[in-house]
């Protein structure tokens, strides 16, 4: 499976901008909201991968889910419609680069 990089281009974070006036330039996203994964510590004792990793360090996930939702408005006027895809993840792996166990599959 190809990954595709989600990091918000730079046009979308100057409308970003615009849209959020009260938030400074350097506290602008760089990645659309949605894409971040909080686990509490019962997750991540299921994933004791995570137990020494620290901030700033690249992670692999590896997930499995299902689509819990598909939603769509359409306007007359094409900027103000939108769509959002709702992902159930029920099945993880996580490991940091040099940890490979983390993508063998348990059943």
């Amino acid at each position: 499976m190809k990954l595709v990089s989600m990091k918000l281009p730079k046009k979308s974070k100057k409308e970003l901008k615009q849209e959020m006036a009260a938030v400074s330039g350097d506290d602008m996203p760089d990645y659309p909201w949605g894409l971040s994964i909080t686990l509490n510590k019962e997750s991540i004792d299921k994933l004791p991968g995570l137990k020494s990793v620290k901030a700033g360090e690249n992670v692999h996930i590896t997930a499995k889910g299902y689509i819990r939702s598909v939603r769509m408005e359409e306007t007359k006027d094409p900027n103000h419609g939108y769509q959002d895809v709702g992902i159930q993840i029920t099945d993880i792996g996580v490991g940091t680069d040099d940890a490979e166990t983390a993508f063998s599959e348990e059943d």
